[in-house]
């Protein structure tokens, strides 16, 4: 998008309808500002990570990188001092299976690869596992991906609150009540089912969406949102009340729903050629501080080799009010972590031997 048309759309308000009915203003505005963070390191790590999260240990602050061709996970101090990278065994007691997503839960990473769920410690000892049987209890009711080729089998990325980590599953049916994932408990090494079921108008198309229809989890407190790439709308589970309130987080930027019905009759690689191309949504996070959600959408890229894609971000209230959307400079890349109310992106141009970082704080803009 160029300047003139990111000016336009600036003065070009639209109206929208949140969860509550009332109109709001919401515009397309540029970032008014982001801080610059250069970490350098001295032994080679990948710049491009398909998975990359945060890792905060007392006053340091990690980003832990998947890295799948040496099998390992590297650590990327953003505090100062070392920056570490842990080769993993892919077998025996220690062994993780090479496809593999993590996240932190206390002093441990807590993993899910093909044979289940690992927990392992910064020096990559297996410390626990459950088995893949377990964490697909009961049978034919759940599965870890889409059907066929997709980009998001092992993409989604898992997030967690004290001892609970959230896993993201499909539904295996069609029929009856399927929740939108598990939730695995690290102390006593169980699983159970999460209480949002998967909405009917994913379940129906999600052998056409594959990955986009994929559920994105976040908590905080006592609640649990959750989203689809493949919608802007967001569901929001209390765990007090036992109510499950669902907001429309619209955006003025892209569409709000992808078009399922346009992917039916295409053959396999059309399907994932669509799904790698098409716009799509981020996880939805929740801002203490501020008391606003906030989430990341990504617009439509023109071919499979192509590199730039426009890149959003969006801030609300807690009622979808005072919609806020920005977008983003052309040399922050598509992946970023979150650290509480920080938005870390790696910026393009990014080595080896030097990452680069753009900051945003949602409580500055």
């Amino acid at each position: 998008m160029n300047r003139g048309s990111i000016y336009f759309c600036a003065v070009l308000s639209l109206l929208f309808v949140a969860c509550s009915g009332k109109k709001q203003v919401h515009s397309l505005e540029e970032l008014p500002s982001y801080d610059s963070l250069s970490v350098s390191i001295d032994y080679p790590i990948l710049s491009n990570y398909v998975i990359l999260q945060p890792y905060v240990r007392g006053n340091e602050y990690c980003l832990v990188g998947g890295n799948s061709f040496i099998h390992s996970l590297d650590f990327v101090n953003l505090s100062g001092g070392d920056h570490i990278s842990i080769e993993l065994e892919q077998e025996g007691p220690n062994g993780v299976l090479k496809n593999f997503n993590f996240c932190q839960s206390g002093d441990k990473l807590v993993c899910r690869d093909e044979g289940g769920i690992v927990v392992l410690d910064t020096m990559g000892k297996v410390h626990q596992r459950l088995p893949m049987k377990d964490l697909l209890s009961p049978d034919g009711k759940y599965r870890i991906r889409a059907k066929g080729l997709t980009f998001g089998n092992f993409q989604t990325t898992f997030s967690s609150v004290g001892d609970e980590v959230f896993i993201p599953m499909f539904p295996a049916q069609k029929d009856g009540d399927v929740k939108i994932g598990k939730v695995y408990n690290v102390s006593n090494n169980a699983v159970e089912e999460l209480p949002i079921s998967y909405p009917e108008e994913m379940k129906n198309h999600m052998d056409l969406l594959a990955g986009l229809a994929m559920p994105q989890i976040t908590a905080y407190e006592d609640r649990i949102l959750c989203s689809f790439p493949a919608s802007s709308s967001c569901f929001l589970y209390d765990r007090k009340s036992g109510e499950t309130k669902r907001f429309e987080l619209n955006s003025c930027s892209v569409p709000n729903t992808i078009d399922a019905e346009k992917i039916e009759g295409m053959d396999l690689k059309r399907k994932f050629t669509n799904e790698v191309t098409s716009h799509r949504f981020s996880a939805v996070y929740y801002c203490a501080d501020t008391r606003s959600y906030y989430r990341v959408h990504y617009g439509p890229k023109e071919s499979m080799k192509d590199k730039n894609r426009s890149i959003y971000l969006m801030v609300c209230d807690e009622d979808a009010e005072n919609v806020r959307e920005y977008i983003l400079p052309s040399h922050f890349s598509e992946q970023y972590v979150v650290m509480g109310s920080q938005i870390l992106f790696l910026c393009k141009g990014s080595n080896d031997m030097e990452l680069r970082f753009a900051k945003i704080d949602v409580r500055k803009i």
